[in-house]
């Protein structure tokens, strides 16, 4: 997962260092996080019914009413055939509300790399698109019309190399595509009328262009959605999906029944979010790579022994894991935590999470379950109990929509927690063990 570059920042030393278990749970777009790929297992977004199949095609999936919230409205850009896509990697999204997340801080989104509180700002947000990664780079601006750490609302979404980055809100067209022909691109159009501009639609790499210091050709094509919205990816052919869905309409990610159930019951003030498929909760898809057998018995007897203390975790068709506003870590800017900082200092609710199942009576058996896990299975990553990460204080079935579970998590690791236990699979309280035979190996 790409993230913000901030030169020579406390944080991005410290991750770079020796982690230990608090360390880890610190770092977080300000540390850069390497990778920027979403590679993994094989994973669909599967039908609400008990007998649907792992990867279930487009026709299968149950379709929800409209929803109408702002994470909605941008996940809405998302054609259904690439959500189908987007789930081979397991994480389904990305999303950000940079703007709300600024704002809350008092950063000037005109002039954000002036903001000296910029790394408390952004440490929360969960951006994946290589343009965050170089944002406060000299030229970015300069060679794409845009900022963005200005933008409105962004979302990532794909596996590389075809995956796509959307940026809405402060994008204006004559300025970014003026920028983008001063820095090579050129101007054309698809076959359906729709406008694109490429250095290369298949995405090879021109080593000799100065654009590919940005992503090496992540940003290869662009194209617009709307008058304030864009989108870039490796391939024209991924621009040219979004653009034709944005003319034509037509299904999207958001009108999957199991997605909007869950999105729909985070409050307005949520501004990160991270969306998974159900198999990316399979416990052949959870547990570590590489574990010894007597690893594995380990990991297997934690999690029948939760089976056989508080029943079976329901069927989850679907996963999403926020942020609230303001949030942002305590002592970010610290080379180490205070001595006597601990995540139960504060119950305030930071971040939630939500998973949905196929009944009230699902999402009430799921909050005990995952309440239970979250303070009795070790990490693992860290090998202590979930608690210490962060501290759960809430688990209900969601008053909006009680096939929904939802969670309110508090304490000082809260804010950046689920960057780091989504991209590290680190999710053994939400679980399914029936496979757990399968991970080994």
């Amino acid at each position: 997962m790409a993230g913000i570059i901030f030169p020579d920042h406390p944080i991005r030393r410290r991750t770079t260092a020796s982690l230990d278990r608090r360390r880890l749970l610190m770092g977080s777009l300000a540390a850069a996080i390497a990778g920027g790929s979403l590679v993994g297992h094989r994973a669909g977004i599967s039908a609400q019914t008990p007998d649907a199949s792992p990867a279930a095609t487009p026709a299968a999936t149950p379709i929800a009413t409209t929803s109408s919230s702002a994470i909605a409205d941008l996940l809405r850009v998302i054609p259904l055939d690439a959500a189908q896509q987007a789930a081979e990697s397991g994480i389904l999204f990305y999303y950000a509300d940079v703007a709300q997340q600024l704002d809350a801080f008092g950063i000037d989104r005109a002039a954000p790399r002036d903001a000296d509180n910029l790394v408390d700002a952004t440490i929360a947000l969960a951006v994946a698109s290589q343009a965050f990664q170089y944002a406060l780079a000299d030229g970015f601006e300069e060679t794409f019309g845009f900022q963005p750490l200005s933008v409105g609302q962004t979302v990532y979404f794909g596996t590389p190399p075809h995956d796509a980055s959307v940026f809405r809100g402060g994008i204006d067209i004559a300025t970014v595509t003026a920028a983008l022909e001063a820095s090579g691109y050129e101007h054309k159009t698809f076959r359906n009328g729709g406008e694109y501009w490429t250095l290369s639609e298949d995405g090879e790499v021109d080593l000799t262009s100065p654009v590919m210091r940005f992503g090496v050709g992540a940003l290869n094509n662009a194209g617009f959605l709307d008058d304030d919205t864009v989108v870039f990816s490796r391939f024209a052919s991924t621009v040219e999906g979004l653009v034709e869905h944005a003319q034509d309409g037509g299904k999207s990610l958001i009108d999957i029944a199991a997605i909007a159930a869950s999105i729909d019951t985070f409050p307005a003030d949520i501004v990160s979010v991270i969306g998974v498929a159900e198999q990316y909760l399979a416990a052949a898809n959870v547990l570590p790579a590489g574990l010894t057998p007597e690893q594995l018995e380990t990991f297997t007897k934690d999690l029948q022994t939760s089976n056989e203390t508080i029943g079976a975790l329901p069927r989850i068709t679907f996963g999403a894991f926020g942020v609230h506003a303001g949030a942002t870590v305590e002592f970010s800017a610290a080379e180490a935590a205070p001595a006597d900082a601990t995540p139960e200092d504060d119950l305030t609710v930071i971040s939630e999470a939500r998973f949905t199942t196929s009944s009230p009576e699902d999402a009430e058996q799921a909050a005990k379950v995952i309440a239970w896990r979250w303070e009795e299975v070790p990490s693992a990553m860290t090998a202590a109990p979930y608690s210490e990460i962060m501290t759960l204080v809430e688990a209900a079935p969601s008053p909006e929509n009680p096939s929904v579970v939802a969670l309110g998590f508090g304490g000082d690791s809260a804010s950046t927690a689920w960057i780091q236990m989504v991209t590290t699979r680190d999710l053994l309280p939400f679980v399914q063990i029936g496979d757990t035979e399968n991970a080994e190996g």
